[in-house]
């Protein structure tokens, strides 16, 4: 696990309205 924090900033400029939902659920809810 190299990318953790590229992956999350990839997502988050790419599509944070779309992965935003996920990105919480995941982050919060594990």
């Amino acid at each position: 696990m190299d990318g953790g924090a590229n992956v999350l900033i990839w997502d988050i400029d790419q599509s944070r309205l779309l992965l935003l939902p996920k990105k919480m659920t995941v982050v919060m809810g594990f």
